[in-house]
């Protein structure tokens, strides 16, 4: 499917009446891209937002990265996650836009608990409401951005490695535009196995105060 045909799809608005997985509670961020998944085994979409420049407000743990990504199930119901999310994204888009329209903007992005949503009991495969918290849009602003263009992510995150404490590294990493368009170099760092897999290839070590130098 052409991504103009994605962004076509992903749609917060005419939606019907239908978990937070981030540490994040609350945070402002500049959103860099959307994308739709589709998990095979279950036959699901999931909708994915990715931020940059993030600016932590509150966190139920340390977060330490300047991106952040929310996953919402797919869905076209007001009373579910992705229409919570769709519903408060409306009310601060002028007439004729839509989500496509505030990428490169920057959001203002807070769970709030307490929505009565439908659940599925899985031991009696009865749908009841159950209190949720989700993501509700509380700012919007800004204009689009020029996305940047993915060339040698790895590379230039070993040269921002060079130097560097593990924190000190993922904060510039994570910032870099070439990083930031590989999503694999992305995600190894996030995951906290880029800088191991470069120490166990032998292209960097680490000295007694964490520093780690390029060989």
């Amino acid at each position: 499917m052409e991504d103009n045909d994605i962004m076509s799809g992903l749609s917060v608005r005419n939606l019907e009446t239908g978990q937070v997985r981030s540490p994040l509670r609350e945070f402002k961020g500049r959103l860099e891209g959307v994308r739709r998944e589709h998990n095979e085994q279950y036959n699901r979409d999931s909708n994915h937002l990715s931020f940059v420049e993030v600016e932590v407000i509150e966190s139920i743990e340390p977060y330490d990265f300047p991106i952040a990504e929310l996953t919402f199930s797919a869905s076209n119901r007001t009373r579910s996650l992705w229409g919570i999310f769709g519903t408060t994204l409306v009310k601060l888009l002028a007439d004729g836009e839509d989500l496509k329209d505030t990428i490169g903007r920057v959001y203002h992005l807070k769970v709030t608990p307490g929505h009565m949503l439908p659940s599925r009991d899985p031991n009696t495969n009865k749908w009841t409401d159950t209190e949720r918290d989700a993501w509700e849009v509380i700012g919007l602003e800004g204009k689009a951005a020029v996305k940047p263009s993915s060339s040698g992510a790895t590379e230039e995150a070993l040269r921002i490695l060079d130097g560097k404490t593990t924190s000190q590294f993922n904060a510039a990493a994570l910032s870099n535009p070439a990083v930031r368009a590989d999503p694999k170099v992305q995600s190894a760092i996030m995951g906290k196995t880029f800088i191991r897999m470069a120490v166990d290839a032998g292209m960097v070590t680490v000295d007694a105060d964490g520093i780690h130098h390029l060989n």
